[in-house]
């Protein structure tokens, strides 16, 4: 996608990013779309930007995890909070998310986005427009849970955002059968202490999964504790 007109100014440093290998994108908090979205995307993913409309209009919410769009979305509006009470020096902060995103292949992966305050509307209350810069994770098979936070980048002090709380209607036998997980315990040892048969225990581990929406019990077990359900 081309630049907008609007954004000219921001030309230089874009391409500058974009020549490392980053996807770039700028997006309009006016007119709540993106001015302009990287062709790295399109590289990177697999993406055709140019034949889908639907890419064009939301790829964010089109091609970002379910599980994870939540998150990002509940995450944003307490950093929006944040900014309007204050607490925020905007020109000197990173706010950086790390989430899934689905490829050309239809497999997710996880990255690492940082967004930056380019400009803001002219009674200075207000976003304009935001750099994104994207980048796949250094370490894609490791378990981790969507995750946003904001590092100002002159004091160097982090804020971890939290995530929206939910109990993903887990059953009691579920969340107990997770927290011995959570320890260390394999099947046959968790069958053991809660008198239930392994098949029974295999089970629970399968509806885990799939109630959270996670890969495999170990980010399940991330997810439980960063939510502190176990």
């Amino acid at each position: 996608m081309e630049l907008d007109k609007s954004v000219n100014q921001y030309i230089t440093t874009v391409k500058q990013i974009e020549r490392l290998g980053s996807c770039v994108t700028i997006f309009d908090f006016e007119k709540k779309y993106h001015t302009y979205i990287s062709r790295n995307y399109e590289k990177i993913f697999g993406w055709d930007f140019e034949n889908d409309e639907d890419l064009q209009k939301g790829f964010m919410d089109k091609e970002v995890h379910p599980e994870d769009i939540q998150h990002l979305n509940y995450m944003s509006g307490y950093f929006l909070n944040l900014m309007a009470e204050g607490d925020l020096d905007l020109f000197n902060v990173q706010y950086v998310t790390e989430y899934r995103i689905r490829n050309a292949k239809g497999d997710y992966v996880w990255v690492i986005e940082k967004h930056l305050v380019l400009e803001m509307t002219e009674d200075q209350q207000n976003l304009k427009y935001t750099l994104g810069i994207l980048d796949q994770s250094m370490q894609p098979k490791v378990a981790k849970v969507c995750t946003a936070q904001v590092i100002n980048t002159e004091t160097g002090d982090v804020k971890v955002f939290p995530r929206e709380q939910k109990n993903y209607d887990l059953s009691k036998r579920e969340i107990q059968v997770l927290k011995e997980i959570g320890d260390g315990l394999l099947s046959k040892q968790i069958s053991d202490k809660l008198n239930i048969s392994v098949n029974t225990v295999n089970t629970h581990r399968q509806n885990i999964i799939s109630k959270m929406a996670v890969g495999n019990t170990t980010e399940a077990v991330q997810v439980a504790m960063s939510m502190q359900l176990i």
